[in-house]
């Protein structure tokens, strides 16, 4: 049966806020690379963060990244929507980004990156869909 997941954009739109996204891996010229053809160890990484996830009850949800709708076929990669705001003075905030950032706010991992898509950014992509359809 086919996965039903939401766009970063309609998550942002319902939250009312901007979100933190999780992508793993590299992209294939600019395309995701499908979760089925994810590494075992970038599969593992994932996995592994889904579990420290649940353990910390922080929400998620495997969505598509922002922009996906620009590709009129997108599989899905991976992404992950993390449930937290963008705020360096909320504990949730604090222990999600630690588990994908060291302090100075490089990557742990290399193939792991945590994406932050503001509301305004959001507006802006969602009124250029509208204008060019138009």
């Amino acid at each position: 049966m086919p996965q039903d997941l939401r766009y970063t954009e309609t998550i942002a739109i319902e939250k009312e806020r901007g979100v933190l996204i999780v992508c793993f891996g590299p992209r294939n010229h600019g395309l995701p690379i499908p979760i089925a053809k994810m590494k075992p160890e970038l599969k593992q990484a994932r996995d592994e963060l889904i579990a420290f996830l649940d353990k910390n009850k922080i929400g998620y949800e495997e969505c598509f990244p922002t922009g996906a709708q620009d590709f009129e076929v997108c599989p899905y990669d991976g992404t992950l929507y993390i449930d937290v705001e963008y705020n360096s003075e909320d504990t949730s905030y604090r222990t999600f980004i630690a588990t994908v950032e060291k302090p100075d706010g490089t990557q742990l991992n290399p193939e792991v990156t945590c994406y932050y898509v503001s509301f305004e950014q959001v507006l802006k992509k969602l009124a250029e869909l509208e204008n060019a359809e138009d």
